[in-house]
């Protein structure tokens, strides 16, 4: 199927991608019958491919596919774009040879029943994760892909798996991330859990084993070992490292052979959590004078956005990126800089404007504000602007060859 120009028109919602990809997919109707596509293409500017008027709720990107919640008038559709190879859609790829070549990129669409919605998503290489609670609240992580090194939450180890709900006590589970090839939960009690490839150290157990079943990270105060002096608010993996923020502190932990964990050096594999240098304080101020109020990851960098305390609300909410007009600044740890450093925003972005940090698949990390889209390390490059000064960007998430991006009529 090749792709299709669409004009803007007067529905709601547009969804534009760029980079390498089979954008065809986007372009199917979503009447939940299985799409097979195969027409992998580079689009080197953003493009338009649909438009729609059920409010996306959750886009994610992984390596090679993506995923997109849309809200019904009653109900939620789960889509998932892009290759197969492991059943990271959700449905098993063929089991011949000229079949699984033929349906490699395929689109999948799962209606949701009245009253259950997808709490979180997150999508690896080979695996994704999505958490799903019911009409009654109760919560269940569901998994599919890959499962070769623990990572879709099996005890053993497998090359495919389509959607299934995970036999594990997650029913307090808030958040869901993905890394490359391992999984990082987050619980409501603030404590952190884990599963996958760690051969770096990426899954925070103490250890470099390359298959990881699930095990908690425990904090202070709840019993045995300890990981954080605080419970954590938020998650995020890179490739293969993980930042856990905290309302005092951020953790990090797995590979920084490029400083991206922010210990201020290199090194190969990190197997337990570390505390990160947030930055040195002003002279005359206490070492504990930022916060960290935003954050985000990618394969070889981190960056946080900080915020001087007096200025923050007395209770910073971790997960709530970006929010408020409290004047941010960036430090970055990572390729460019194993050190730390900061950094400067995009030109006419304000610290104390409307932007948000976006993890991403990639080499470089992600900014957005209403209207434009930036990737970079230490600078920062436009890659997006919304066509139509009525529209204002809603997500924006980016895998290791494309972006997508939607925007909304106002």
């Amino acid at each position: 199927m090749s792709l299709t120009k669409v004009a803007r028109g007067s529905a709601r919602y547009g969804l534009y991608g760029w980079g390498r990809f089979d954008f065809s997919l986007f372009q199917q109707p979503a009447d939940g019958t299985p799409r097979a596509g195969n027409a992998v293409e580079t689009l080197p500017q953003p493009t338009l491919l649909a438009t729609f008027d059920a409010d996306p709720v959750l886009l994610k990107a992984g390596c090679k596919h993506a995923g997109m919640v849309m809200q019904g008038k009653s109900t939620q559709t789960l889509a998932t774009f892009g290759l197969n190879t492991s059943g990271q859609l959700g449905v098993l790829p063929p089991e011949s040879d000229a079949d699984r070549e033929k349906l490699a990129w395929t689109r999948h669409d799962w209606a949701l029943p009245a009253g259950t919605r997808v709490h979180s998503l997150s999508l690896g290489r080979q695996h994704s994760l999505a958490l799903i609670q019911d009409q009654t609240g109760s919560r269940k992580v569901w998994a599919a892909g890959s499962n070769h090194f623990g990572q879709s939450l099996a005890p053993t180890p497998s090359h495919v798996s389509a959607w299934r709900a995970v036999p594990l006590p997650l029913s307090d589970v808030v958040q869901v991330r993905a890394g490359f090839d391992h999984t990082v939960l987050l619980h409501a009690t603030g404590e952190v859990s884990s599963a996958g490839w760690s051969a770096d150290g990426q899954t925070g157990q103490g250890h470099t084993n390359t298959f990881t079943p699930w095990l908690p990270l425990l904090r202070a105060g709840s019993g045995g070992s300890t990981a954080f002096p605080v419970p954590i608010g938020r998650i995020l993996t890179g490739a293969d490292h993980t930042l856990a923020v905290g309302a005092t502190g951020v953790w990090a932990w797995g590979n920084s052979e490029y400083g991206q964990c922010g210990t201020g050096k290199v090194e190969d594999r990190i197997p337990a959590p570390v505390a990160v240098g947030v930055g040195k304080p002003a002279p005359g101020e206490a070492a504990a004078a930022v916060r960290v109020v935003d954050a985000a990851v990618c394969a070889t960098s981190s960056i946080l956005a900080l915020t001087p305390c007096k200025s923050a609300p007395a209770a910073v909410n971790p997960t709530a990126a970006g929010t408020g007009n409290a004047k941010r600044s960036l430090r970055y740890f990572g390729f460019e800089s194993p050190g730390g450093r900061p950094v400067d925003l995009p030109p006419n972005v304000a610290p104390d404007g409307e932007w948000t940090l976006v993890s991403t698949h990639h080499h470089k990390l992600a900014l957005h504000t209403t209207r434009r889209v930036f990737t970079g390390r230490t600078k920062w490059d436009l890659v997006f602007t919304v066509p139509d000064a009525g529209e204002r960007l809603r997500q924006v998430a980016i895998g290791t060859e494309f972006g997508l991006a939607i925007t909304e009529l106002q």
